[in-house]
């Protein structure tokens, strides 16, 4: 099944609590400082 389709399949409530969690996750990140955000960029190669 296409993955745009089964979004749609999902409930409201779950894709509204996806939205916001990567929303948390955007803001989180941003206020991060610049040296936090080299770190975890290394650790993750």
């Amino acid at each position: 099944m296409d993955k745009e389709i089964r979004w749609f399949a999902v409930p409201v409530g779950v894709q509204l609590s996806n939205v916001g969690s990567e929303v948390h996750r955007a803001i989180k990140w941003k206020n991060k400082s610049d040296e936090q955000k080299k770190t975890v960029s290394v650790q993750n190669l």
